[in-house]
């Protein structure tokens, strides 16, 4: 009898040890405000100065320089934003930083990252080399938490993700020796109610994955605008425009800022070093994507949605602080770049080196730093062959 009563204790103990397991798994999901971040309005002028032929960044990504102005980007770095994936064999040669900004076309990125090991299509899929992924929607975080409804598989027993229904993602990869001209642009497949929760590469899976898709064809059919620039070997960007109307993808779409000013986004970057095995390494803004990646190698965070905040514009700042884009102690000239890479033209460096204005040598071997960052300074690099090349550059790209 006794035995009987502990087996029935048992039964009703597991009974309510799923229950409430059942229970906890669907309140666990929660808005964190924590996570936000801003984009600047810009004027016409700025949307103007816009171009992904010209070689280099646009113009007014230089004011992020100037630290005075505090504007906000996201940094993004192994020790703390690893979601999943293989262990890098040295985590410490990448770091991401994503900056924002939004006008009548658009909302507008700019990814720079360090990477000292490129990798191009070394490994299949092709997805898991080194790659920006971007995920956004048309709800904020905040409604996306509050009815979890508008994340049908949120709480799916055999396959849970945060993919929504008006979500829409942008891949875009760097290449390794050779630049890809080429993105993965991943939606909810329209009009389509799939029989169960699984993503799927084919069949009735619920995403409708592009892959491959030229950049041509991108900014033809959707809009969507991508440059990439190598500013030496350890450091690349991209910018992108991705337009109101293909935000959500083709089951959203926006006509301009929301209501709520704010869209939910998701973002990090995949990292991928030769020798690491057949898995990237995944950074994620908030150590999670939408497909829920995370629960197996590191599960630290399911939540995967933040907020894009729709912000003061980026002339008033300048405005307020007296800044002026001629005005190269506030912001730098669009025409410095780091020219290190100039070594892949057939010349080696045989020194860089770095002078005030005024031409006195700075030394930046001490760790002691002598001026503002926002201050310009002088980059002399001298190649194997006697001959050099000196341009200013802001002094936060002194390493």
């Amino acid at each position: 009898m006794q035995r009987m009563h502990t087996g029935w204790f048992l039964i009703l103990v597991m009974a309510a040890t799923a229950t409430f397991a059942q229970t906890d798994k669907s309140t666990s999901h929660t808005y964190d405000g924590n996570y936000q971040i801003k984009a600047y309005e810009l004027t016409t002028a700025l949307e103007d100065s816009f171009d992904i032929t010209d070689g280099q960044m646009s113009r007014f990504w230089y004011a992020w320089v100037n630290e005075d102005l505090a504007l906000e980007k996201a940094v993004l770095n192994y020790e703390d934003h690893f979601s999943h994936g293989t262990n890098a064999s040295s985590p410490s040669d990448v770091t991401v930083n994503f900056r924002f900004a939004y006008g009548t076309a658009g909302v507008y990125m700019l990814m720079e990252v360090r990477d000292d090991n490129w990798v191009g299509e070394e490994i299949q899929p092709e997805y898991q080399n080194d790659a920006v992924e971007f995920f956004a929607e048309t709800h904020s975080a905040q409604e996306l938490y509050q009815d979890q409804t508008l994340m049908p598989c949120i709480d799916d027993l055999t396959t849970p993700h945060q993919l929504t229904q008006s979500y829409f993602q942008v891949q875009v990869r760097f290449g390794g020796s050779q630049q890809i001209d080429e993105m993965s642009l991943n939606w909810w497949k329209p009009n389509h109610a799939p029989a169960n929760c699984e993503p799927g590469n084919t069949g009735d899976g619920l995403v409708q994955y592009n892959r491959d898709v030229t950049f041509a064809d991108a900014e033809g059919q959707y809009g969507i605008k991508v440059e990439i620039l190598q500013t030496s070997d350890a450091w690349r960007r991209q910018e992108w425009l991705i337009p109101w109307s293909i935000w959500g993808g083709p089951n959203g779409g926006l006509s301009g800022v929301p209501a709520t000013n704010r869209v939910a986004i998701a973002f990090g970057y995949n990292d991928y070093d030769i020798g690491q095995g057949d898995e990237a390494t995944s950074l994620r803004w908030r150590k999670a994507d939408p497909y829920s990646h995370s629960e197996g190698d590191n599960p630290v965070s399911y939540d995967a949605w933040g907020d894009l905040v729709f912000s003061e514009g980026l002339q008033t700042i300048l405005d307020n602080a007296n800044c002026t884009w001629d005005d190269e102690n506030c912001i730098p000239s669009p025409t410095i770049r780091d020219i290190s890479g100039i070594a892949r033209n057939g010349k080696n460096i045989a020194r860089t080196e770095y002078f005030s204005l005024s031409g006195q040598k700075i030394k930046t071997t001490d760790g002691q730093r002598i001026a503002p960052k926002s201050s310009l300074v002088l980059k002399k690099v001298t190649f194997t062959d006697k001959s050099s090349v000196t341009v200013k550059v802001p002094f936060a790209t002194v390493r």
